[in-house]
């Protein structure tokens, strides 16, 4: 066993930090009425990443 992490790990590890601080970021800024907006917004940028793009169709 290695006392460094392995690259599966940090990246698990990266990607649980960018969540918990978008979680917090939208905890404090963006106000109860918005949140539905936000949720949207999520949702699509979701498909977006999603998206196969490998036929070169945009």
């Amino acid at each position: 066993m290695s006392a460094y992490p392995s690259a599966t790990e940090m990246i698990d590890q990266l990607l649980a930090g960018r969540d918990s601080f978008l979680a917090r970021a939208i905890d404090q800024f963006v106000a109860q009425d918005k949140l539905k907006d936000v949720e949207k917004t999520i949702e699509l940028l979701e498909r977006l990443a999603a998206a196969d793009l490998s036929d070169g169709a945009i």
